[in-house]
């Protein structure tokens, strides 16, 4: 059996291997928790009363996620199913 070629020795075509976190710094942009543009700011009021931090939409609707806790908040608040969801995610109710 062959071993692996050393990662300097690879194509630098490989993909990377980086690290998923979601910060203020790098937040996670989502188009499928996006809402229109009309209903943005009643969205980001609505997380505002359900004290979800972290969480906003942009004027265009895009939903921006800065943290693991705020999206599973986003997901339970509105009711939403996440099937890839990891380890300690909010996959929704079964």
């Amino acid at each position: 059996m062959r071993r692996p070629a050393p990662t300097h020795l690879r194509s630098p075509l490989a993909i990377p291997a980086v690290a998923v976190a979601t910060s203020q710094a790098r937040p996670q942009r989502s188009l499928g928790l996006a809402v229109p543009r009309a209903q943005a700011e009643e969205f980001n009021q609505f997380y505002a009363e359900q004290g979800i931090r972290g969480a906003y939409h942009d004027p265009d609707g895009t939903c921006v996620i800065e943290s693991r806790q705020a999206r599973n908040k986003v997901l339970k608040a509105r009711n939403l199913r996440d099937n890839d969801a990891g380890y300690g995610d909010w996959a929704g109710k079964s």
